[in-house]
């Protein structure tokens, strides 16, 4: 391309350049939502991948489990007498170990037993689940237990002036204020409606006539779900 002076070839210099630097920007603020969200998906694997780590160290993939030394001398000639054997030491754990937090539920359970059979270990004594329970409660792997609800104080009402004690109406002699009345008036408890789910307070009496099921139900409270074969027969 020719140019008639030098001064329309550093114009067409300089319109050349300056062309490809807003191409250039504009490429860049196009690519900028995708190298971000590149980013991010990346810093999530990573992440992933951090927390399935420190997972499988807790459960056991690399730490050493407690296996006390006599229970290597202990002779089983059945699988029979390996599950009895397990589930009664399940059983002593499970009472031992209920004061100190543990929270028997389905999930708590697998997460327990994966500490084992993640390394093989078919035979599990008492002290081994408590020390496995130790360990992996300190790791935060385990749903805590439930609180139980407490109870709501009513508000207290402030009695009315009395001008002449001698004329107030009085009750018959053989009148017994129902238990039930001054019960309801002293307390309720926060639940929830097993009909419609939603949030009510139940007073005291009502809490006195509920089934163990409808409580339950009622106030949240877990019931320990021990299914697998260690578990099953507590």
């Amino acid at each position: 391309m020719g140019f008639r002076t030098d001064r329309a070839r550093r114009e067409y210099i300089e319109f050349i350049e300056q062309d490809r630097k807003e191409q250039a920007e504009i490429a860049e603020r196009l690519e900028r939502p995708i190298k971000e969200a590149q980013l991010l998906q990346e810093i999530s694997r990573n992440a992933g991948k951090l927390i399935e780590a420190q997972r499988k160290l807790s459960l056991g993939y690399e730490e050493t489990p407690y296996i006390p030394d006599d229970l290597f001398s202990r002779v089983f000639n059945t699988d029979e007498e390996i599950e009895a054997f397990n589930r009664s030491e399940a059983r002593a754990f499970y009472e031992e170990c209920t004061p100190l937090g543990w929270n028997g539920t389905q999930e708590n359970i697998e997460t327990l037993l994966s500490y084992f059979t993640n390394r093989g270990i078919p035979i599990i004594d008492r002290r081994m689940y408590k020390a496995a329970f130790l360990s992996l409660k300190a790791s935060g792997l385990f749903e805590e237990p439930v609180s139980a609800p407490e109870p709501v104080a009513a508000p207290a009402v402030a009695p009315e002036p009395l001008e002449d004690l001698e004329n107030l109406p009085r009750l018959p002699a053989w009148h017994k204020e129902p238990i039930a009345h001054r019960r309801e008036t002293q307390q309720t408890f926060k639940g929830i409606d097993p009909d419609t789910g939603k949030p009510r307070e139940y007073t005291q009496v009502e809490v006195d006539r509920m089934s163990a099921e409808t409580f339950k139900k009622v106030f949240n409270v877990p019931t320990p779900a021990l299914t697998r074969v260690n578990f099953l027969k507590l």
